[in-house]
């Protein structure tokens, strides 16, 4: 197991909800928006509270963390909320999906180095049907400036430009912005200055 997942076990260990057990205000407003739920892929989706939001809808969920404790907590959470979600255990720099299996995927506060960012994004437009979505919220870089949340790294952080940049010649721009947003998720608490990106195939 490596440090990073290591580090996690230890936070859900000692906090499950570390982000609180209601969905993302701008995944569950994206979500709503369709008439018919599908398959829905939630990577990185710690204890699972976008991925129960998607299964209460009626969406077939598959979902993977580095923390094998956040898988156990998201499962618990699945059963004591009535509905059944897919979810493995994996990294991220493993991410390879098969292509075009996915109505959606969602990428929720995932933070990683340019590198591993940007082929991330490149799995995520593979995975996704013709037609499919890409979901993303994350931290703007002027997050830093703030105490509600978010890696203490730069160059962890997001500007608009970034996902402009990476999901290019992938997906068609559906929408982009940086907002100033009132956070209630958890730890995430507080004015919080983040990105939001929709991008279809």
């Amino acid at each position: 197991m490596t440090e990073y997942a290591n580090r996690w076990d230890a936070r859900y260990a000692a906090e499950a909800f570390y982000y609180g057990e209601h969905p993302n205000v701008f995944f569950a407003e994206q979500l709503r928006q369709f008439k018919k739920p599908g398959k829905i892929l939630l990577p990185a989706e710690g204890t699972g509270r976008n991925a129960i939001y998607a299964a209460e809808l009626g969406w077939q969920v598959d979902a993977f963390d580095a923390s094998r404790v956040a898988r156990q907590i998201a499962l618990e959470f699945a059963q004591r909320r009535g509905v059944s979600i897919d979810y493995t255990t994996a990294d991220l720099k493993d991410f390879d999906p098969e292509p075009e299996q996915y109505d959606v995927a969602a990428a929720i506060y995932v933070h990683l180095p340019e590198a591993l960012r940007k082929k991330f994004h490149q799995q995520l437009a593979k995975a996704i049907k013709p037609g499919g979505m890409v979901i993303i919220e994350a931290f703007d870089k002027e997050q830093l400036k703030r105490d509600s949340g978010g890696p203490p790294d730069v160059q962890l952080l997001y500007t608009t430009e970034i996902l402009r940049s990476d999901f290019a010649g992938l997906l068609e721009l559906k929408m982009l912005c940086r907002q100033q947003v009132h956070l209630t998720e958890g730890r995430h608490l507080g004015n919080g200055e983040v990105v939001r990106y929709v991008g279809v195939k």
